[in-house]
């Protein structure tokens, strides 16, 4: 199956778990993909068992340089972006609300709350970096208007 011949992907979080899996499953499915995260080793290693159609970009996604970085490096090499996946998350270290450090829940939130949900400057795949590209009506539903649907 080539569901996905032509496309361009991003996948945050791609370094392990479901990131990788969803990396894999696009490239299975032909589209060139660029894994972000920030284990830089995992993430070279799972591009080169992907071959040529996936790349590696280290990314902080809490850190909006490293995001702008990351969608501008795609775009140039790519000509554009097709698929966002805000895959990265990272869990709460904390064992009650009264351990609760400023920074630490900071950090949470900002990777799974702000970088999530696209807030980040330039993380849109309509951004100035890849506004050269028509952009393409979706051809799925999101996960939610599936399982609602009765059959």
């Amino acid at each position: 199956m080539n569901r996905l011949a032509g496309k361009v992907a991003v996948v945050t979080g791609a370094t392990s778990g479901i990131g990788a899996a969803i990396a894999r499953r696009f490239v299975a499915e032909g589209a060139q993909v660029v894994l972000a995260g920030r284990r830089a080793d995992n993430g070279r290693a799972i591009a080169r068992q992907l071959g040529e159609a996936a790349r590696f970009h280290r990314t902080d996604v809490s850190v909006d340089t490293d995001v702008e970085d990351l969608i501008h490096t795609t775009a140039e090499r790519f000509g554009g972006l097709d698929v966002l996946v805000n895959n990265a998350g990272t869990p709460a270290t904390i064992s009650s609300v009264t351990d609760v450090e400023p920074a630490g829940f900071r950090r949470v939130f900002d990777v799974n709350v702000s970088a999530s949900a696209g807030s980040r400057p330039g993380s849109s795949p309509r951004s100035p970096a890849t506004a050269t590209r028509k952009p393409r009506r979706p051809r799925c539903w999101p996960w939610w208007a599936k399982r609602s649907r009765r059959w």
